[in-house]
């Protein structure tokens, strides 16, 4: 798919969103981009929507709301996601909100993109996501998050079973793309260093890859940005 005039909905994407967003208007795509409290979150060249995606109202009226203000969506970006450490003492709400916004938001925004390109007759009408590489080798005390990201993998590899010829779904599993205020500088060496290319990705390659996953026409598949770091489990110690 040639991006020209396509329009594009990135769902989240305060941070690296605003990379993929700058790659994609580049290539002269049409964003919708949604936003939690200011629209300032979402890039300044895209048409901003505030959804939250704990609730099923805003993220329907959010997919309705962009295909009547562009006519369609030709692809959809699932970013929307929290990364958060496990709590001593876990509870039911705690992984309820973290598979509200990680998993629930985003599969069903993508079940109501698929119904559309459905309906309307699209051929591979692309749906990329972002997953986590440690999906597959999971590092302690996220445990809650690495089973919101993999049951987001899961059903959207079905959701392109179910929809086979009208939807593409591809999969990016990005390592360390851009650390959270904060991260110290040493852990973020240790995991470079424990890596084998020694290095970790960017949020401009990061960019460049969505941009090609939309407009592979050919592509459906689970990739990585993680220089290697899926070769290895991060333990606490």
């Amino acid at each position: 798919m040639q991006l020209q005039d396509k329009t594009i909905l990135i769902t989240g994407g305060a941070r690296v969103g605003q990379f993929v967003a700058e790659e994609l208007l580049g290539a002269g795509a049409k964003l919708a981009m949604t936003y939690m409290k200011e629209a300032t979150e979402a890039h300044a060249k895209a048409k901003p929507y505030q959804a939250d995606f704990t609730n099923e109202a805003d993220v329907r009226k959010l997919v309705a709301g962009v295909q009547t203000d562009f006519g369609q969506i030709d692809g959809l970006v699932n970013m929307v996601s929290i990364f958060s450490e496990d709590k001593e003492q876990i509870s039911v709400a705690d992984m309820q909100k973290t598979f509200a916004i990680n998993a629930f938001g985003n599969m069903l925004a993508a079940r109501l993109f698929a119904e559309n390109a459905k309906a309307r007759g699209a051929a591979g009408a692309p749906i990329i996501s972002f997953i986590d590489w440690a999906v597959d080798h999971p590092y302690a005390d996220y445990d809650i998050y690495m089973a919101s990201k993999a049951a987001l993998r899961h059903y959207l590899m079905a959701l392109q079973t179910s929809f086979a010829g009208f939807i593409r779904v591809v999969n990016i599993h990005p390592g360390m793309i851009l650390e959270p205020p904060g991260f110290l500088p040493e852990v973020k060496q240790s995991i470079m260093n424990n890596t084998p290319t020694k290095n970790i990705g960017t949020p401009e390659q990061a960019a460049k890859l969505v941009k090609d996953a939309l407009e592979l026409d050919f592509l459906a598949d689970n990739i990585y940005l993680a220089g290697g770091q899926q070769w290895r489990h991060r333990l606490r110690d």
